[in-house]
């Protein structure tokens, strides 16, 4: 079962490499990023340093997880690891696939539907602070 987390991790950490790197080649600017959370970061940090910024917090988190589970005694641990990795590493090299060839697919409509709605979200969160603002000024 070690075999497997090892094998997750090279997984997770390639694909992630993989939509990190098609994305800078694809979009131009910030506004070319559907997620809102990465625009936002590219626009206050730059696109490079947004980017390989996420791969480092990627590569961080996916490591310390990597560690817990062939470090847990609990026979459920690597397993879970293994199925959960394998699952975002599809995710994310469906990402990069899109991001390459410019096609969508099942995975990447999914994506762009959870993006829209944390746009949705954050614009409404932003817009109710703006009101609760204004509110006190008075």
């Amino acid at each position: 079962m070690n075999a497997a987390v090892i094998i997750t991790v090279a997984a997770l950490l390639a694909t992630k490499w993989l939509d990190c790197r098609t994305t800078l080649r694809r979009i131009g600017s910030p506004a070319g990023e559907t997620n809102p959370l990465a625009r936002t970061a590219m626009a206050r940090w730059g696109m490079r340093r947004a980017t390989w910024g996420v791969f480092a917090l990627a590569a961080l988190i996916t490591g310390t997880a990597a560690a817990a589970a062939l470090g847990s005694p609990s026979p459920w641990t690597r397993p879970a690891f293994t199925a959960l990795g394998l699952a975002i590493a599809a995710v994310q090299g469906a990402v990069a696939r899109h991001n390459a060839t410019g096609r969508s697919n099942a995975v990447t409509r999914a994506v762009l539907r959870a993006h829209a709605w944390l746009r949705r979200r954050t614009d409404h969160d932003r817009n109710q602070r703006k009101i609760t603002r204004r509110s006190h000024e008075r």
